[in-house]
């Protein structure tokens, strides 16, 4: 039986986020980062929102201290997509909040690279 990937819904949500940067985006940190969707990962393009322009700066930092880590971070997911590479695109992720308080445990991990 095959897996299937499956989308999350566009909106406001927590979400599991990991660091998971290729060579080939070495000069787009704000694409650096995948989210867990359904039994797969979405790389996403991360962006700040005019209250907070630092919060992606912010939430990289984190990452890159600790890149083995998956972090929740409550964000929007819209449907304006980012283009990179040879005809990819990415779907951009509006960071909110880089420590929400939600107390739900993170899902059964998936593998995350380097592990």
């Amino acid at each position: 039986m095959s897996k299937h990937w499956t989308p999350n819904a566009p909106g406001t949500h927590v979400f599991v986020l990991r660091l998971n940067a290729p060579v080939s985006l070495s000069d787009s940190p704000y694409l650096s980062t995948e989210i867990q969707s359904g039994k797969g990962w979405e790389r996403v393009a991360l962006e700040a929102p005019d209250d907070s322009p630092g919060a992606v700066d912010e939430l990289l930092t984190k990452l890159e201290k600790d890149p083995v880590r998956q972090r929740r971070v409550m964000g929007t997911l819209v449907q304006r997509v980012v283009p990179w590479g040879h005809g990819h695109h990415s779907r951009i992720l509006i960071v909110l909040d880089i420590n929400p308080t939600e107390a739900a445990p993170i899902p059964e991990a998936l593998p995350t690279p380097g592990t």
